[in-house]
């Protein structure tokens, strides 16, 4: 969350565990379409080597929410 905000300035990160392989991240004040980062979260959860499942929705004008779940990939 802080390394985030960091990096993404003037947007507020808000992570939330829903089940072991399953998290929301609600995200407001930023100038990303709704896609941007449903492509990174798919992108970094591939990379860490799993398949992901990323759902996006926006809540308002200025907050986007986030569910990313994954799974391990298959040999």
């Amino acid at each position: 969350q802080y390394i985030a905000e960091h990096v993404f300035l003037g947007i507020t990160f808000t992570p939330k565990r829903l089940e072991p392989n399953k998290i929301t991240a609600t995200m407001h004040g930023g100038i990303y379409p709704l896609d941007h980062f449903k492509g990174l979260f798919h992108a970094w959860v591939d990379y860490l080597g799993y398949d992901p499942i990323v759902e996006a929705k926006q809540i308002d004008s200025e907050t986007y929410q986030y569910t990313i779940s994954w799974t391990k990939k298959k040999t």
